[in-house]
Parts: structure tokens; C-alpha cells; sequence
């Protein structure tokens, strides 16, 4: 219940309904498949897609990567869904997985942003200001990282007037 999306439901919840249907371990290539995730999803009013890490870590190309994303946004915004979407956090990469990340996310800066309702940049918050591809709180998130990433969400994205 610390954990950054957690924090952000428990926010929103006063005045609408959250369901984080995030799980550990999640996958752009299993939500694209439009099964159980993507399908039950495209009934909610607004979605905030948050994905990337575990397909590098899979061994995923950036290409494929990038169709999922895609795919997860333009099916729910054709479904009618409001989305926002995270960028791929920091995750303390030294290798090939770091130019990844950041093609990745230079994808949805230029190509799924003008799909969207925002996209949050979770360096802003999560990373080292001297090295920006590592993480200061832990690649997941230890609770202060949680709540920095939850506190710079919401100085960033008005998820009210979204949810108008």
C-alpha cells in the first residue's frame, strides 16, 4: 500500500473509483494480446499505462516494444478510454538495456504523447541527478522513492481536470 500507484489510487479515491489492476510482472507484450488486462480495462473512464522494464529485462526488442505500447494506447483510446502514461523508469541499467529505455521512452515523448492525456516522466522524479540512468531510491521504488514519485505525479499532471 506504499508502493507509487498505490499512493496515487489512495489519493483519487475520495472522489472516484480506482482499480489498479497493476500486477508484478507485467508485461506491454501480455496487456497488447487484449486479453484479460487490455480487455477488462477498456471499460474504465481513464487508464494510466505504465510498462517497459519487464520487456527489456525479458529480452524484447525496442521495436517490439514500442508496437506494444502502441497498441495498449490506440485500443484503449479507441474504445473511448482516457490514457496517461509513465515513462519507463530509471532501473540502474549499464548496459544495451539503458539505450533501450531511453529509445523507448523517446517513443512516447514523440509518438504516444499526442495520443494521451499526459505522460509522466519518471526520471524527474526517480533519478540521480548525476547519473541519470540510475535510481536514487532503488529500481523499485523503496517507500520515500514511492512517495517523491507520487508527490512529483501529482505537481505534474492535473488528474482532476482529466477526470472531468
Amino acid at each position: 500500500y506504499k508502493f507509487w500507484s498505490a499512493r496515487i489510487g489512495e489519493t483519487l479515491v475520495a472522489k472516484h473509483g480506482v482499480w489498479n489492476i497493476g500486477l508484478g510482472f507485467g508485461r506491454a507484450q501480455d496487456a497488447a494480446t487484449d486479453k484479460v488486462w487490455l480487455s477488462c480495462a477498456k471499460i474504465a473512464d481513464f487508464v494510466s499505462v505504465c510498462y517497459g522494464i519487464n520487456d527489456i529485462l525479458q529480452g524484447r526488442t525496442v521495436e517490439q516494444i514500442k508496437t506494444d505500447i502502441k497498441t495498449i494506447v490506440t485500443k484503449l483510446v479507441d474504445s473511448g478510454v482516457k490514457v496517461g502514461i509513465f515513462t519507463v523508469p530509471p532501473f540502474d541499467f549499464e548496459d544495451y538495456r539503458e539505450d533501450m529505455r531511453l529509445a523507448i521512452n523517446e517513443f512516447i515523448f514523440n509518438e504516444i504523447a499526442p495520443l494521451t492525456e499526459y505522460v509522466f516522466d519518471f526520471a524527474k522524479a526517480l533519478a540521480n541527478p548525476d547519473k541519470p540512468n540510475f535510481t536514487v531510491h532503488g529500481d523499485h521504488p523503496n517507500n520515500e522513492g514511492c512517495r517523491i514519485a507520487t508527490e512529483e505525479f501529482f505537481k505534474s499532471v492535473d488528474i482532476n481536470e482529466i477526470l472531468i
